[in-house]
This record gives C-alpha cells, sequence and structure tokens, in this order.
C-alpha cells in the first residue's frame, strides 16, 4: 500500500511561494482578523457616469433626393425633405414635377405657401387639396397637394 502525497505536494507549494519571494507585509501595516489589508484607487466602473456621456444626437436630413430638370425654375422653393417621385418622360413637352413629403398635407401646405410668397410669388392659399396657381411677373406655377396616408404628394407644374 502507497502512503498519500498531500503533504508533502502542500509543503512543495508553500516552499516554492517563499523562494518566488511573495511580498512581504509592509512595515506597521495592521492586519485584520489574520488579513492584510491595502487601500486601492477607485476603479474605472467607479468613475463612469452615463448622465455626464454627451452622446451625439442623430438630426434630421434636410435634402432632396432626386435630381431636378435643368428647366426647373431657380425661383420655385422645392419642399425639403422631399423625395422626386414622378416627372413626363422626354420628349414630353408637359412641365411637371411630383414630390413627395413625409409630413401631412396642412404642415406642407403651411410651409410651402410661406416660402413661396416670401420669394416674391403671390397666388390662393393651399388648403383644399386644389392646384392653386402663383404668380410672379408674367411667369405661374401651378401647385398642387394631396394626402397620402401620413405623407402628403406634393405636383408643381411650370
Amino acid at each position: 500500500m502507497s502512503k498519500p502525497r498531500h503533504s508533502a505536494t502542500a509543503g512543495a507549494v508553500s516552499l516554492s511561494l517563499l523562494i518566488l519571494g511573495c511580498p512581504a507585509a509592509e512595515p506597521g501595516a495592521e492586519e485584520e482578523e489574520g488579513f492584510e489589508t491595502s487601500d486601492i484607487s477607485s476603479g474605472v466602473d467607479s468613475q463612469i457616469r452615463p448622465e455626464d456621456d454627451a452622446r451625439p444626437t442623430p438630426r434630421e436630413v434636410i435634402s432632396l433626393v432626386g435630381m431636378l430638370p435643368s428647366d426647373f425654375p431657380d425661383d420655385v422653393w422645392v419642399y425639403e425633405p422631399s423625395s422626386i417621385v414622378d416627372l413626363p418622360a422626354p420628349p414630353s413637352e408637359e412641365r411637371w414635377i411630383v414630390f413627395q413629403a413625409r409630413e401631412t398635407s396642412p404642415i406642407v401646405a403651411a410651409k410651402l405657401e410661406a416660402r413661396l410668397r416670401a420669394d416674391g410669388w403671390s397666388g390662393g392659399t393651399l388648403d383644399g387639396g386644389l392646384p392653386v396657381t402663383f404668380r410672379k411677373g408674367e411667369r405661374t406655377v401651378v401647385v398642387g397637394l394631396s394626402d397620402q396616408r401620413e405623407e402628403t404628394s406634393i405636383r408643381v407644374g411650370y
């Protein structure tokens, strides 16, 4: 029968730790209930404060999706943000374009009408869904709005 080696193994481990140079307690260090104590600095997680974290907030991109025809009048404001969804196929003589805006027609009507008037266009009121003619000198544009769920189609004839 062989003897268990547990006591010899434990002694070898203890001797190895002493030889490797485990740090000795600092002089004057107090021990509490047989445990050595030491002060540590505050950790990184104690310095993180989510309420102070400056996170970027997404901003709405103001733009036009699509390319305006080269003959579209420079002084007719294009509702933004919007997308070009329809226009006549060449070689048509018709001059119109349809934009899609992601806002309801009362909001679109108020903004579009105010901007056209500020740019010198005069005409009716965009509130009934019927096309309205705006004039500037000898030129005219016809603007019509139609609801498409929570979006608005804007048809501009020029």
